[in-house]
Order: structure tokens, then sequence, then C-alpha cells
């Protein structure tokens, strides 16, 4: 009984010491992984003013396209289209972007505001939290990914278990050394408990539990970075990032399934360092499959129609 209790003790103490990494609370976890090597996401962008209800009317919103192909190695190809018809056809095309590898490290300056955008992308779309940790901490955010806080200690003891069952035979071979993970000594085994009941990561002493609107919520917080994610569903509600330039603000509402199986937010509200205010109000989500040549060909069809198209278009800094 003694055993049993203490047991129940240890385990219910590492649960209330659970602090989730910053890369794990931008993973999205709750989404399925991604399965295709590529996908489509539509959205309008629009002024807002948050003292008015509605934006100044239909002249003033893209519609936008973004379309991410990951390739074999994990590389982000990026395409960004805009349309000036919610049709989002060829004749309503008047811009493209493609970026041929989409990097973390290559939006400073005025491309801060960009960069952050994409990072939420990112980390909404394709599950991934290390694009959001790379692009902070190119620009001065203390934040640590997770392979830089890594249980060494835990993580050489699961390694000298693994070589140990390939030894001996899942410890099934004649005269077979003790496992690492059941010592004969006292010490040993109290050490080895101790191991194995402690996180996987340390402690960066940047996320803590507090809330967001009311509801239960991650904290990430520097001097010039502060996030909230939900607890229950791991969905980011909330960035701000501080420059000597101004703040850019991100705030995420009504997340949705979008495509009956990947959830994300149903609009953002975007502050850039000006106070300007705009609405992104996704519209689809699709996952696909393209061939490098499909890709090819696809954008070359874009240059093709825009040949002909010169007039600038007026876009937000978030976008490209």
């Amino acid at each position: 009984m003694k055993i049993i209790l203490a047991s129940i003790l240890t385990f219910s103490l590492s649960a209330l010491a659970y602090v989730p990494t910053v890369e794990g609370l931008f993973r999205h976890g709750n989404n399925p992984e991604v399965t295709t090597n590529a996908l489509v996401v539509t959205a309008t962008v629009a002024p807002y003013s948050p003292f008015v209800e509605k934006t100044e009317g239909p002249s003033n919103t893209l519609w936008i396209k973004w379309i991410y192909n990951v390739t074999s190695h994990g590389k982000l190809k990026l395409t960004q289209l805009i349309y000036t018809s919610s049709v989002m056809n060829d004749a309503s095309l008047v811009d493209k972007h493609y970026v041929a590898e989409l990097s973390p490290q290559s939006f400073a300056g005025a491309n801060t505001e960009k960069g952050l955008f994409l990072a939420l992308m990112n980390s909404m779309l394709i599950n991934d939290g290390s694009f959001m940790i790379d692009f902070l901490q190119h620009h001065g955010v203390s934040v640590a990914a997770n392979t830089e806080i890594l249980n060494q200690d835990k993580t050489a003891l699961l390694y000298r278990h693994r070589s140990w069952l390939a030894q001996t035979k899942g410890g099934r071979a004649a005269g077979a050394d003790e496992s690492p993970l059941n010592p004969s000594n006292p010490s040993d085994r109290e050490r080895v408990a101790r191991l194995m009941g402690s996180s996987m990561y340390l402690d960066s002493g940047k996320v803590s539990l507090s809330r967001f609107q009311g509801e239960p919520s991650w904290q990430i917080r520097t001097d010039n970075f502060e996030a909230y994610v939900d607890d229950a569903k791991r969905e980011v509600r909330q960035l701000l990032l501080r420059q000597s330039s101004g703040e850019t603000e991100i705030t995420c509402h009504d997340p949705m399934l979008m495509n009956g199986s990947h959830r994300m937010a149903k609009y953002l509200i975007v502050k850039n360092t000006l106070d300007q205010h705009f609405t992104v109000n996704f519209l689809s989500l699709r996952h696909f499959n393209e061939s490098p040549g499909e890709l090819v060909s696809r954008l070359q069809r874009y240059d093709q129609v825009l040949s002909q198209k010169k007039a600038p278009v007026d876009r937000p800094s978030f976008l490209y």
C-alpha cells in the first residue's frame, strides 16, 4: 500500500509540475499531421477599425491565396497570389510572389511583421513550432528550441536502455546484465525513478499557466515578446512582438474546423507597428499532392497571366 501511495504521489507531483515547451506550444499539436506535400489556404484581407463594426468598403478588400509546398527534405516553398475578386480566377489575378525556400532568418527590418505572420501561419497550417522559435531568436527574443532544453541525463539513460535491449535481445539473452532502468542497487533505483519521473525538457522559465479572455491558457513571456496559447486545444490566441519601431500584435478569433479535420482561426486581427489594423478572414483550406513539374507549370501559368498586368497593388506590410 505504501508503494502504491508513493507512486500516486510521484505521479501527481509530476503532473502538477508539467510545463510545456515554447516550441511545443507553437506546434498546434491538436491537429492531425499533414500527410500531403502541398496545401492551399484562401482568405480576404481588409483594413479594420476596432472602433466601428464595418470596414470602409469592398474596394479595400484583397483576396489572397497561399500555396505551401513541402519538399522531401522538409524545405518550405510558398506562393502568394493576390486577386481583386472573390472568384479568384486568372482574370482577377493581379500579383504573384514565389519564395523558393521560406526561411525564418529572412525577415529582417521592415519584414518583421511579415515574418511573425508567416510563423503563425506555419504553426496553424503545418504543425510547425520550430519556424516560430527560429524567427523569434533571430529577432532577439530569448526563447529556446526543444533541442536546447533537452534533459540530457534522462536522454542518456534512455539511450543506454535502448542499447541494452539490442545487446540482450530484449533482456532474454543468457547472462544478460541488469537493465539500466531496473538496477539492483537501491540508490541507483532511486536515481532512475527520479529521472524517469522528470520531464524530457527542462523548464525554460518562459511559460506559465494563465488565462486569456477568461479561458485557461499558457502564457509565454519575455522582455519583448508575449503570447497566449489555449490549454485545451493548444491553439494560439495572441502574439505580441515589441521592437524599437513599435509593436506588432496578432489576435486569433473563433477557431473552427476548416476542412473537416484541421482546425485554425476563422479570422485574425493584425495590428502593425503604425497602429493600423487589418482583418484576415480565412475562407478555405485544402490539402493536395503536387509534383515538382506541376509546381513549375503552375508558376509559369501565373507569370503568363500577369505578363500584361502592370498595375501596382497596395497591400499591408505583413503580405509579400
